[in-house]
């Protein structure tokens, strides 16, 4: 019989199903720079709208890490 799981064990376990693969985050991260870039260019945000979106972004796809990483090992 297995042993029993401890939380941070289950809590890493309900993450890893719950976000997609890293390489993918990293790509929605970056079509979402893009975006943000073409939304200031056409006046449709500010900014300052677009850092607040981009901060979000991140925490949500857990992105931080991601945007620094390198797509191809």
């Amino acid at each position: 019989m297995p042993e029993p799981l401890t939380r941070r064990e289950r809590r890493a376990a309900i993450a890893a199903k719950a976000l997609p693969p890293q390489a993918v985050r990293a790509w929605a991260y970056r079509v979402l720079v893009a975006a943000g870039a073409v939304a200031v260019f056409y006046g449709l945000m500010s900014s300052q709208e677009v850092v607040v979106w981009l901060g979000l972004a991140a925490v949500v796809f857990n992105a931080t890490p991601a945007a620094a990483t390198p797509i191809r090992p």
